[in-house]
């Protein structure tokens, strides 16, 4: 992501209310990101989303299947993008 894309979308999350700045102690060109209380809620509400669709999945394929599914997709995100991928919440 280009500098120019990370600050577009720290302003459209700031501008929806999910995201505040604030200045970083010490360096004056510096910001800290700060979830608002919005954001927070957003952030849980996804989490558990997640949780219930890994164990939707789990109930329809089995744990086995379900690990190995999850381990599939997130060695295809690591490989798109060279980040490691999120943990399974099961």
């Amino acid at each position: 992501m280009t500098k120019q894309g990370a600050a577009k979308l720290v302003r459209t999350l700031e501008d929806a209310g999910y995201l505040e700045r604030r200045p970083f102690p010490g360096d004056s060109r510096a910001q800290l990101l700060l979830l608002t209380r919005n954001g927070k809620r957003v952030l849980r509400l996804a989490a558990a989303a997640q949780r219930r669709f890994e164990q939707r999945l789990v109930k329809l394929v089995g744990a086995d299947d379900g690990t190995a599914m999850r381990r599939a997709l997130a060695a295809l995100i690591e490989e798109d993008n060279g980040a490691p991928a999120l943990r399974p919440v099961w």
